[in-house]
């Protein structure tokens, strides 16, 4: 499936007047950006690039390479297109939904490759925001008379690749916040831990969106009211599960909690604050959970630097389920770049437990965080409404 947080579709008055792209590069460059996508959550700490390579002969267009950023990063999809292409890619075109690397890393630039295969043409979607390659990639290509057409797409080169664009520009992951709530607005009833609101498609949604974060985190509080493993539960697709991480300032978490029970297949990472309990501290890394101890105030810990660790770390996308109190403070100090609000067909009544640990409008904070709701969907009796950064 798509990546539900993210839409490709680019209207006409979006399309940049670029005389020289047709109707087919503009499908194409889409093409590419939904090849990207098809393996978010797989290839931190890199962005995950799709490229098409493409014979543009008198009977029509033929796809001669296909290729996405494999797993952990290497190799880049540009490469792994040309090794599909062969010969073939000479005089060719290549549409890639990213900027070409044009630095020497683990391997060397994409740019070098494009040039040494003798592709003639290269339209790309975003230029790369990183600093090593913003714009140079673009420019090596045209230096040796390959013909460059740039940001042809970049609202949706920009959603597909928040992660990348996020943390190079602002040092942390984007972060996606998944909010189920009843028809009255309530994301639980008190006392009763995990109450279902949602229906089993929705979940599966769930877990497929979960499969495309690199973590996933909650609150304790979700940990202590509900007990959830937290991975990834559609068939087949149990390996597909992203690191979790608990934010836990007094290390509470349970030493017999479920998520404990595949801690040997999916990392668990627990933030503690600086002046947590050493023998806490000590028991938790003894189950095999990385126990990460920051800053914080009060009874809170500093988000940004569980943020700036993460992003160290090589996350990009880091999906966040719960509680309530950790929405509120993330969309607080505005570090929520995309919600996924599923709301149920039954109300939960008065003993119901707020989206908002504050009380406030939900809607009212997403629109002051410059977050606008977009499409909704229906799943069952659910509806999804995605809100994204303006």
């Amino acid at each position: 499936m798509s990546a539900p947080l993210s839409s490709c579709a680019l209207s006409e008055d979006e399309r940049p007047q670029n005389a020289s792209l047709s109707d087919m590069d503009h499908a194409f460059v889409q093409a590419s950006i939904r090849l990207g996508q098809s393996r978010l959550g797989m290839t931190s700490p890199n962005p995950s690039v799709g490229t098409i390579i493409v014979r543009h002969e008198e009977e029509g267009a033929i796809v001669v390479g296909r290729g996405v950023t494999a797993d952990n990063g290497r190799p880049h999809g540009e490469v792994l297109a040309l090794q599909e292409a062969g010969d073939l890619a000479r005089g060719a075109t290549c549409y890639v939904s990213l900027e070409p690397c044009s630095h020497h890393g683990r391997t060397p630039p994409c740019v070098d490759a494009l040039l040494s295969a003798g592709v003639a043409r290269v339209v790309i979607a975003l230029y790369d925001p990183d600093p090593r390659v913003s714009g140079n990639g673009a420019a090596f290509l045209l230096k040796n008379d390959i013909q460059v057409d740039e940001n042809v797409a970049v609202r949706a080169a920009t959603l597909a690749n928040l992660g990348h664009v996020v943390r190079v520009k602002e040092g942390r992951p984007a972060i996606t916040l998944k909010l189920a709530l009843s028809r009255d607005g309530m994301i639980g009833r008190k006392g009763d831990g995990m109450v279902p609101i949602t229906g089993p498609l929705s979940r599966r949604l769930v877990h497929s969106m979960r499969a495309r974060a690199d973590v996933l985190m909650v609150g304790v509080g979700t940990i202590l009211a509900d007990d959830p493993d937290l991975t990834c539960r559609l068939p087949a697709m149990e390996h597909f599960s992203p690191k979790r991480a608990i934010l836990d300032t007094h290390a509470r978490t349970p030493l017999d909690a479920t998520l404990f029970d595949t801690i040997d297949d999916v990392q668990v990472m627990i933030f503690v604050g600086e002046d947590v309990d050493p023998a806490k501290k000590k028991a938790l890394e003894a189950k095999g959970a990385e126990v990460i101890a920051v800053s914080g105030e009060g009874e809170r810990l500093s988000l940004k630097a569980v943020m700036s660790h993460l992003a160290e770390d090589g996350c990009t996308n880091l999906m966040v389920e719960g509680g309530a109190s950790l929405a509120q403070s993330l969309l607080e100090q505005d570090l929520v770049d995309c919600v996924a609000q599923f709301e149920g067909a039954e109300d939960i009544g008065a003993e119901g437990i707020a989206a908002l640990s504050s009380g406030d409008d939900l809607a009212s904070l997403l629109r002051q965080n410059d977050l606008q709701a977009g499409k909704t969907t229906s799943y069952g009796a659910d509806t999804l409404t995605l809100w994204e950064r303006a």
